[in-house]
């Protein structure tokens, strides 16, 4: 398991890739960077099912399941 520090590193490093500053962020939006870090340390090691596990709880309602539209 990686160091929490580490992830947070590495969420820096990502949001900052895309334009958002983590220290000025709200929580959540901290805690998605860091999943999104966990997530791709265990992509690297190969382990799909513990990446969809860290990002299930960001994870938007899947609005077509049920027949629904995203778009109206």
């Amino acid at each position: 398991m990686r160091d929490f520090a580490e992830i947070q590193h590495h969420a820096r490093q990502l949001a900052g890739m895309s334009g958002v500053d983590l220290e000025r962020a709200p929580p959540r939006t901290c805690r998605l960077w860091e999943a999104r870090a966990l997530a791709l340390f265990h992509l690297a090691a190969g382990d799909k099912a513990e990446a969809h596990k860290v990002m299930a709880p960001f994870k938007r309602p899947n609005l077509q399941r049920n027949g629904g539209s995203r778009h109206g």
